[in-house]
């Protein structure tokens, strides 16, 4: 797959070759596979050279430039392992479309990819647009999997063909607030957030578990990914002057969120708590003065790999170097990595029974398997599609370094 262009006039240009190159994938496919429902080995997307999967995600628009990192470093590994051989002799072949973040735009992809001869429909990135693209792979009964997504909906209620790689930010939220009173004290809690599907019952449960706990719940704020202008934000949490701010701003937004907090002289009495996004050098790099980092033990955040220094993300870290240079190693592209190890992992596992059927066999016959070195063991059943439900815990050191701190277990229900 070619190098992910970011200018609008060049993804317009690259979403047209991505649609004629799945065109030939799956014309090739088309000829070299066989009907899944006689019987025989191999499916839809799947010939003796190739293995064709799906994918939409924002490679333009407002969240862009989060969601790049997470969809060039899965691509990352793809390369790795076709420039191996590949799985089991077959080419990964993966070209995401472009959906810029929009709903109407990220369905009608997904009616395209569910007509074409591809295997499944793997990864994306964005909080609008999975519960689409889920609504018409359901439809079509082809599988869904692993998309860089933290929504309840790909998961709770369980989908036959959806499996999600990540628990909802509102989720790692509910299980961050205790932690975080056990760690560092309890403290009153205020929220700047992005609406995204699930995240009012999990502020609602995470006021009542503040309340319940003898501290108080200040403040509850939304803003949009296309919001500019964070000072009306900031201006409303420095009066209620929180010890603890929850946030699952993306890491660009968040970063201007926080250059509107300093400009203010407001910060948290004792963290930001964040649910996976701020480990990522877009946010930390810029905030590096004289060595330090300006949030330097200011920030917790959940993540779901082990450290980027850690030896089993040795080999992700190897594939985003090299095919990747750009980014740095960091827990937003090891995650995105990480999500295509899965996916190479399962197919691996199924070997030359290359049918949709057999994938989601296998998916659901998981107990307790790791499917990537530095990620925690898998468990998936026919009544849970949900990969990940522990992870670990960072504090932004003042290096500008995510230094480990422990691990949660994930209450499903948010």
């Amino acid at each position: 797959m070619g190098l992910i262009q970011t200018t609008r006039g060049r993804a317009g240009r690259r979403v047209g070759t991505a649609l004629a190159g799945l065109a030939l994938a799956a014309t090739l496919a088309a000829c070299g596979s066989s009907d899944e429902q006689s019987g025989t080995a191999s499916a839809k997307g799947v010939t003796d050279t190739q293995i064709v999967l799906g994918g939409t995600a924002p490679l333009t628009g407002p969240v862009a430039a989060s969601c790049l990192e997470y969809t060039e470093s899965a691509e990352a590994w793809f390369k790795h392992v076709n420039d191996k051989g590949g799985v089991n002799g077959r080419q990964i072949v993966w070209d995401p479309l472009d959906d810029a973040y929009d709903l109407v735009r990220a369905g009608a992809n997904a009616r395209t990819l569910v007509d074409s001869d591809i295997f499944a429909i793997f990864g994306g990135c964005g909080s609008i647009q999975p519960p689409v693209v889920e609504q018409q792979a359901e439809k079509a009964k082809v599988p869904y999997l692993f998309p860089t997504a933290f929504l309840p909906a790909l998961y709770n209620p369980v989908q036959q063909y959806t499996f999600a790689q990540f628990p909802s930010y509102g989720t790692q939220l509910v299980s961050l607030v205790p932690y975080a009173f056990d760690k560092y004290g309890k403290g009153t809690v205020g929220a700047v957030m992005l609406q995204t599907p699930g995240i009012d019952q999990a502020l609602a449960e995470i006021k009542k578990d503040v309340q319940e706990a003898g501290a108080q719940y200040v403040d509850s704020d939304y803003l949009t990914a296309t919001t500019s202008d964070f000072t009306p934000f900031v201006l409303k949490l420095k009066q209620a002057n929180p010890d603890y701010v929850l946030t699952n701003l993306p890491p660009a937004n968040m970063l201007q969120f926080e250059k509107a907090a300093q400009a203010q002289g407001f910060a948290p009495g004792k963290a930001y708590l964040n649910a996976q996004a701020l480990a990522s050098a877009q946010f930390t790099d810029p905030l590096m003065s004289s060595g330090k980092n300006l949030l330097g033990g200011k920030v917790l955040a959940t993540v779901a790999t082990a450290s980027p220094e850690d030896p089993t993300s040795a080999e992700c870290a190897a594939a985003i170097t090299q095919y990747a240079p750009k980014y740095t190693v960091n827990y937003v592209t090891l995650a995105g990595c990480t999500g295509a190890v899965f996916m190479t992992s399962v197919l691996q596992k199924m070997g030359d029974d290359l049918t949709r059927d057999n994938l989601i066999a296998t998916l659901q016959g998981l107990k307790d398997v790791s499917l990537a070195p530095n990620a925690l063991p898998v468990t998936l059943t026919a009544q849970d599609h949900l990969a990940t439900k522990k992870v670990y815990v960072v504090q932004l050191g003042d290096d500008g370094k995510w230094q480990q701190q422990g691990s949660v277990d994930i209450d499903t229900n948010f």
